[in-house]
Order: C-alpha cells, then sequence, then structure tokens
C-alpha cells in the first residue's frame, strides 16, 4: 500500500473520529436535564439589571415556564415570537423565564453544546463571541433582548453554567413546573405547539 494511500486512510479515519466525538458530545447535551417528576433544585439567578431571582419564592405563587436561550442559537431566535405570545396568554397564571446560557454558536470558538465550530445565522455586525466574563454574557443578553424585543424575563446563568447544566437537554430546552416543584413537562428541544396545550391543559386544573 502506498504512502499517499496510507495517509488519505488515517485522515479519513481521523476527520471520523472526531465527527463522531462531536456527535456523541452533542447527544449527551441532549440527554442532560431535569427529568419528569423531578423536582426543581433551588436555584437564584439575577435578570440583567441585577436583580436575584429565586425561583422556589416564584413558585410559591405560581407555576413556571424555564427556557433556555442564547442569542447566536438560530432555533432559539425562530421560537422568540411564539413565546411571546405564550407569555401575553398566561403571564398571569404562570410564570415565565429565559435561562441564557452560552453562546450556542458563537463566532470565535466551538459550541459548548456540541464542540463544533457553527454559524450563528446573525449578520456579521450582530454575531458575538463566547463570553468570557459574566459582564460581557449579561452585555450579550441585553443585545438579545432589545433585538429580539424580549419581554420574558431573563436570567442570566453564572460562568460555571451551572444551570445550563442542570437544565441543559438542548440550546433551546424548556420545562414546565408546577406550584410543587415539579417537573411535569420537558421539552429536550423547545416545542411552543405542545408548551401550549400543556399550559391549556395545566390552566383548566389550577383555576
Amino acid at each position: 500500500m502506498s504512502r499517499v494511500r496510507i495517509l488519505l486512510i488515517l485522515v479519513l479515519f481521523v476527520t471520523g473520529f472526531k465527527a463522531a466525538l462531536a456527535q456523541g458530545q452533542h447527544r449527551r447535551a441532549q440527554n442532560r436535564g431535569l427529568s419528569i417528576g423531578e423536582r426543581l433544585p433551588e436555584i437564584e439567578l439575577k435578570t440583567i439589571d441585577g436583580k436575584t431571582i429565586d425561583l422556589q419564592d416564584v413558585l410559591k405563587e405560581r407555576p413556571v415556564v424555564l427556557e433556555t436561550g442564547s442569542y447566536t442559537c438560530p432555533v432559539f431566535r425562530s421560537h422568540v415570537r411564539g413565546m411571546e405570545k405564550l407569555y401575553q396568554e398566561f403571564k398571569d397564571r404562570v410564570a415565565f423565564f429565559i435561562v441564557y446560557t452560552p453562546e450556542a454558536h458563537p463566532r470565535d470558538v466551538p459550541s459548548y453544546f456540541s464542540g463544533r465550530m457553527m454559524k450563528s445565522r446573525l449578520s456579521a455586525d450582530k454575531d458575538k463571541d463566547q463570553a468570557r466574563s459574566y459582564e460581557e454574557r449579561v452585555d450579550t443578553a441585553g443585545s438579545c433582548i432589545a433585538d429580539m424585543r424580549i419581554t420574558i424575563p431573563v436570567l442570566v446563568d453564572n460562568m460555571n453554567n451551572e444551570v445550563t447544566e442542570l437544565l441543559g437537554t438542548a440550546p433551546n430546552a424548556a420545562y414546565l413546573i408546577d406550584q410543587n416543584g415539579k417537573i411535569i413537562a420537558r421539552y429536550g428541544w423547545l416545542d411552543v405547539s405542545a408548551l401550549e396545550q400543556d399550559l391549556k391543559a395545566l390552566s383548566s386544573v389550577t383555576r
């Protein structure tokens, strides 16, 4: 076998191994998270203006929807309008929060979730690097809120990404949590229509 052919086989093997590893990392990321029936652990996060939100306190008053997302996640951006519609319809009965995670597709480093370089589909003037500090993450979250006209309260995860790891089934996951703190629905990738049906069912029970 010629040296060129051996080198070609090695290149193909390494390329395939890297792709399989990245896919495996992505599958693991999608499989992490809380399961239906589990209770939400204590979570305290800050809004972009520095207000601390204790989700256990919120749950004493009403159920909670938690959604994860970031500016560079095109799936998250595609769901903003649908989630805003649900927020306006149900916000008097259910508390909504977006947990701002590491950037899903930053322009400077591989994705936190997949380990691969992926395009955010943002215009060049709006594309973002991965935040190197909490202040940078808050700033990017603020840009996302302003650009996407988000009115749902946004909570910014810390730089240890503790809540992202807790909820991190995918870059745009969601959970519906009842007032006992129990997960009653989870969406590995957010399904706005399914969430709407679950909210309607919950509202009919809690009225």
